[in-house]
């Protein structure tokens, strides 16, 4: 009975021994997994960190106004704003330079300025109208640099007679060629509309005086120059037939 008695204590000693065990085995893993997600989160947070401070170090970005098309032999103006990228920031000139390059259309710089900072937050170029004497595209780009950090763009200016340049400009100008000559000739040989002769013929005078200044959209060579004179030519002279017939001298 005692014996037996002493056989189950042992046993219960050992079981209970077991379960102590076990509970020092659980209690140590827990530790460990504990001490890894702490160390990872903060390896994690850390990588955050870098990443932040890296981005910091991305540089520029420039925003240049849409217009591509200039007018020839005509004085403009070139805007743009300077941003920090990594936060938007505006950056102004008290550690940043930047410089405006034009190339014309045979590779030849024609224009290297520096460009001036103004108090409304944006840097700007006077460009003279003698850098723009020809017809064609020009290629031009803008860096700024200060503080370890820069950025750059590129892009290409085409320049016409007008400033306008598309095929549905084309397409209207046409339309309105066409209309004028149409009325004109209308009036003058098949409806004998003296004040409508008179009003066309004026219309083509001006039509002739502003393709001979603005070309014909994106052209003006001596081909539209002929064109303008004829237009003028004719215009004066329908006009001049139509009043001579008003007042009977014909």
């Amino acid at each position: 009975m005692i014996k037996k008695k002493q056989e189950g204590d042992k046993t219960e000693a050992l079981t209970l021994r077991g379960v102590s065990l076990s509970d020092k085995s659980l209690s140590t893993f827990f530790c460990f997994l504990i001490l890894g997600i702490f160390f990872s989160s903060n390896f994690v947070l850390a990588k955050n960190v870098y990443l932040t401070a890296e981005n910091t170090e991305k540089g520029f970005i420039i925003v240049e106004p849409l217009q591509k098309t200039l007018e020839q032999n005509l004085n403009y103006t070139y805007s743009f704003f300077v941003y920090n990228e990594s936060n938007g920031v505006l950056i102004d000139n008290s550690t940043v330079d930047c410089m405006l390059y034009i190339v014309d259309s045979n590779g030849n710089l024609i224009y290297n300025q520096n460009s001036n900072y103004t108090s409304d937050g944006y840097w700007k170029n006077n460009i003279q109208k003698n850098i723009f004497l020809e017809l064609g595209f020009y290629s031009y780009g803008v860096k700024c640099e200060g503080g370890g950090l820069g950025g750059a763009l590129s892009g290409i200016w085409e320049v016409t007679p007008s400033g306008k340049s598309g095929s549905s400009n084309i397409v209207f100008f046409v339309f309105v060629i066409i209309l004028i000559y149409g009325i004109t000739f209308i009036s003058f040989f098949y409806g004998k509309n003296i004040p409508l002769t008179v009003l066309g013929g004026m219309a083509m005078i001006f039509l002739g005086v502003y393709t001979i200044n603005k070309g014909i959209i994106i052209f003006r060579d001596s081909l539209t120059n002929y064109v303008s004179y004829l237009t003028i030519g004719i215009g004066f002279i329908l006009s001049l037939w139509a009043l001579l017939e008003q007042f009977e001298v014909i």
